[in-house]
C-alpha cells in the first residue's frame, strides 16, 4: 500500500527564465513531459500577451501552470539556482541536482516570440477559454459570449 503522506520525487523539470525580469523559475511535474511543459508555458504566456499586450511575469506563469496543470514550483536556494543557470550556460547539468533528470530549458521571451496565437489556442484546446478568462481577471468563469466567440473562431478555421 502506498503512503499518501510520501513526498513526491519529481523527475521532470522545466527551467524557465525571463530576460526582461532577469529571473529564473524551476518547475517540476510528476507526469508531464518537460517539452509539453514548455509548450503549455508558451501558450499561456502568448494568451497573456494577447490580453495585456505585454510579457507575462514569470511568477504569474508559474502560478497558472500550477493551477491548471499541476506543475509545481521547485525553486531551490539562491545558490542552487545560480548553479543551475550556470549549468544551462555550460550545457551540462553534471554535478547538479538535475543531473540525470528530464529537463527542458528556455526563456519566456523566446517562447512567446516563436508562438502564434492560433498555435496557443490549439495547444491549450478547450482550456483556452478558461485560462483566458482567468488571465482576464474573471476567475476562469465563462459567459455565453466567450463560448460563441470561440465557436465562431473554430467555424472560420
Amino acid at each position: 500500500m502506498e503512503n499518501k503522506n510520501q513526498t513526491t520525487q519529481f523527475e521532470r523539470y522545466m527551467l524557465i527564465g525571463s530576460e526582461q525580469e532577469e529571473e529564473v523559475e524551476l518547475l517540476a511535474a510528476e507526469k508531464t513531459d518537460p517539452q509539453i511543459m514548455m509548450l503549455l508555458a508558451a501558450a499561456i504566456a502568448k494568451v497573456f500577451e494577447d490580453v495585456y499586450a505585454t510579457n507575462m511575469p514569470l511568477r504569474n506563469l508559474a502560478d497558472c501552470l500550477r493551477i491548471f496543470y499541476n506543475i509545481q514550483n521547485a525553486n531551490k536556494s539562491e545558490e542552487t539556482m545560480r548553479k543551475l543557470v550556470q549549468a544551462v550556460i555550460s550545457e551540462s547539468f553534471e554535478g547538479t541536482e538535475l543531473e540525470g533528470k528530464d529537463v527542458a530549458v528556455g526563456t519566456i521571451d523566446e517562447m512567446v516570440n516563436d508562438m502564434e496565437m492560433d498555435d496557443a489556442k490549439e495547444i491549450l484546446g478547450i482550456t483556452y477559454l478558461t485560462i483566458r478568462s482567468y488571465l482576464d481577471g474573471r476567475g476562469g468563469l465563462l459567459g455565453d459570449a466567450d463560448i460563441s466567440a470561440y465557436a465562431d473562431d473554430d467555424e472560420e478555421a
